[in-house]
């Protein structure tokens, strides 16, 4: 709706003569209500609702974002989550303590690099590890934060779930067991 009155703005100015830019895109404001899911009773999240190029109409999510971010998605900052995504490769297969989550399978876009509202960093839980899963989605369930980490002024990573969690969507059992500590 916004980029609707922003064009008629835009359109007006040039029509009428006027020298003026139509107004800088915002992000989303209305409020989002999240499903409550599982035993956990974390809140269901997709990596759409997190796709900020998407909810701020940026090409590129800037390394201020956090002071951007419309104040549902702020709020979500330390909750439990559950989200449904795809494992990136790690350098190894078995007994992983953390990974990368992305959205789809497609991350290999012929070498493109991923986009900081592309991928979720995850933590396990003490004591839990998890095998890589590949050719299928799965859920992770965590606590779930949001801090930019930026390298060189460019924004390598903003969201994370720690504490986690694995639970297989074809098996729908939790993944892996937990190991012992030494």
């Amino acid at each position: 709706m916004w980029r609707v009155l922003a064009m008629i703005a835009f359109t007006a100015c040039v029509v009428s003569g006027e020298d003026t830019k139509p107004p800088a895109p915002k992000a989303e404001s209305s409020e989002r209500i999240f499903e409550v899911e599982g035993p956990e009773e974390a809140l269901r999240v997709s990596f759409d609702d997190l796709e900020l190029r998407q909810l701020l109409d940026v090409q590129k999510v800037p390394v201020d974002v956090e002071d951007q971010l419309p104040e549902w998605l702020k709020k979500l900052n330390g909750k439990t989550v559950r989200t449904t995504g795809w494992m990136f490769p790690p350098p190894t297969e078995t007994e992983l303590p953390a990974f990368l989550l992305v959205k789809t399978a497609m991350w290999m876009d012929f070498g493109r690099r991923l986009h900081a509202d592309e991928k979720i960093g995850v933590r396990m839980r003490k004591g839990v590890t998890a095998d890589y899963i590949s050719d299928r989605s799965f859920d992770v369930v965590g606590k779930f934060t949001i801090k930019s980490r930026v390298d060189q002024g460019e924004l390598l990573w903003l969201y994370m779930i720690e504490d986690a969690v694995v639970i297989d969507l074809a098996k729908s059992t939790p993944l892996p067991a937990e190991r012992k500590e030494e």
